[in-house]
């Protein structure tokens, strides 16, 4: 019986500390608004490298891995082009750390290795999420 308790009171113990790793709400939410900015930011630039795309708007959708476990997310935001009058949507994937990396369109984004990061909590990535620079 005495070693089942110990047993026990170890595992509680063991448990404490990934409690306190834990983000608070105001953490992961200041996360997600830098996330949104960076690629917001990054979309701007790909629409404006991609003439074809000149007259959409932006419609964020975020990060959606971000979490009080993980504030640095995937690395990765989904956002829509769209053309409201026309009926035309466009999905992008676009980074919410890196300038250089930026946008690419959905397809293009699951043809290339960056898409096995998608969904995955990525732990490389700094917590807080540094502003891209303009």
């Amino acid at each position: 019986m005495k070693k089942i308790l110990f047993l026990v009171a170890l595992a509680f113990v063991f448990s404490l500390p990934a409690c306190k790793d834990e983000l608070s709400f105001e953490s992961v939410e200041s996360g997600r608004v830098q996330a949104n900015e960076n690629s917001e930011f990054n979309a701007k630039a790909f629409r404006q490298t991609h003439p074809e795309y000149a007259g959409y708007s932006i419609s964020m959708r975020g990060d959606s891995t971000q979490s009080a476990k993980c504030g640095q997310g995937d690395g990765w935001a989904s956002i829509d082009l769209v053309k409201v009058e026309e009926g035309k949507k466009v999905a992008l994937k676009c980074s919410t750390v890196s300038a250089a990396t930026g946008c690419m369109t959905d397809a293009d984004f699951k043809a290339r290795s960056y898409a096995s990061q998608d969904g995955q909590c990525d732990s490389s990535l700094p917590f807080p999420l540094p502003k891209i620079q303009k």
